[in-house]
């Protein structure tokens, strides 16, 4: 049987769609308190899961093929289906993208030992560089909003369109499993997403666009961003 958290799931606030919300209802502390009532496994898992995708916890000093070994330990170390699951869903979204950037920039196929991206879906962009979408669609179809924002320079449009991906799968994810483990970990990553989107503002998007594109070919070797 699933371990259930209803005190837990019970005594977290609603969060409104990062795109209508004004503020965060809850502090990172507080809900970091209230998530020392996960078992020791839930919660290192979590914390784990965490380092991969959260981009303020990305170290800027490794390289990407550092990354790469790392996400793979991190990826070893998450056992719960449904996290393990989302994990690399997020660093499968970001393997397209970086693949998108490149071929936007002109830049080459990238060689099968290169260290550009991970995933499942890896090799399968290689052997479909030259189609516009990966042949892709039917998996991601976010694929040609974020292509033609990429060609217009549009980052803030790119980062509405993969968060309002990722907000709607984990609200499927909690759904499924409403007091569950599951349920808390969409919380903390919803909760991150309505954090990034809150931060920004005009100037702020503008800087944030010369980030990611960098971020994105691996200009500062940070392609998990």
């Amino acid at each position: 049987m699933k371990q259930q958290y209803y005190n837990l799931v019970g005594g977290l606030p609603y969060l409104e769609h990062f795109e209508r919300a004004t503020n965060l209802p809850v502090t990172r502390l507080r809900l970091d308190s209230q998530l020392h009532s996960l078992t020791p496994e839930h919660y290192a898992q979590l914390q784990r899961a965490e380092d991969l995708v959260v981009w303020e916890r990305q170290p800027v000093t490794r390289t990407d093929a550092e990354m790469i070994v790392e996400v793979q330990r991190g990826l070893d170390a998450i056992s719960d289906p449904g996290l393990h699951d989302f994990v690399e869903w997020r660093l499968d979204q970001r393997t397209v993208i970086v693949g998108l950037r490149r071929k936007q920039l002109s830049l080459p196929v990238p060689n099968a030992d290169d260290a550009w991206g991970v995933g499942r879906f890896r090799r399968w962009i290689i052997e479909h560089w030259d189609d516009a979408d990966f042949r892709l669609t039917a998996v991601f179809p976010w694929i040609p909003n974020v292509r033609e924002s990429l060609a217009s320079d549009n980052a803030l449009e790119i980062e509405r369109t993969w968060m309002n991906v990722v907000w709607q799968r984990l609200s499927r994810v909690a759904d499924e499993e409403p007091f569950g483990f599951a349920a808390v970990f969409a919380f903390v990553f919803k909760w991150d997403i309505l954090k990034r989107w809150l931060s920004y503002d005009a100037q702020a998007g503008k800087e944030r666009f010369v980030e990611l594109l960098k971020e994105v070919i691996g200009e500062h070797q940070r392609f998990f961003a």
